[in-house]
């Protein structure tokens, strides 16, 4: 990571806790200054458990429960929305307890129509700027699925 790190100072690594969540190597990532990728509640339970301070949540399909729970850790937690029903429930979220969040977006390429847990469709990105304004979301990044073997 130092050597990504000498070329690239902003450069940070995230581990997928899917991969071995086992707390032993999760404490070892973070130690090595590493932030951890969480997919449920459970992990970011664990990721915060373990020291980590940089972690982001991915995952189609969160409850409310599971962004009321990453928001009480807002300082440490990135949220990336895969959905505009995930970026309202959100918005009344963060407005609610009055804290903030910093959100990521994830969109895809896909085309003909067809849906996909993958995201915002491109086409898309318009309206749910539009509709993102209402809230107090500070965006970070723009993550995207091309749906292709050529990226």
């Amino acid at each position: 990571m130092k050597a990504f790190q000498s070329h690239i100072p902003r450069f940070q690594a995230y581990y997928a806790m899917k991969l071995n969540h086992h707390s032993l190597i999760t404490s070892r990532v973070v130690e090595n200054g590493m932030g951890l990728d969480v997919a449920s509640k459970r992990e970011l339970s664990m990721a915060i458990k373990s020291g980590a301070s940089k972690i982001v949540y991915f995952s189609p399909g969160k409850s409310d429960d599971d962004l009321i729970y990453a928001v009480k850790h807002a300082d440490i937690v990135r949220i990336h929305i895969d959905s505009f029903n995930e970026l309202r429930r959100l918005g009344k979220i963060t407005n609610k307890m009055k804290k903030h969040v910093e959100v990521g977006i994830r969109t895809h390429t896909l085309s003909h129509g067809l849906w996909s847990k993958y995201g915002i469709p491109i086409k898309g990105l318009k309206k749910f700027w539009k509709e993102a304004d209402i809230y107090p979301l500070p965006f970070y990044k723009i993550k995207w699925h091309s749906f292709s073997p050529i990226a």
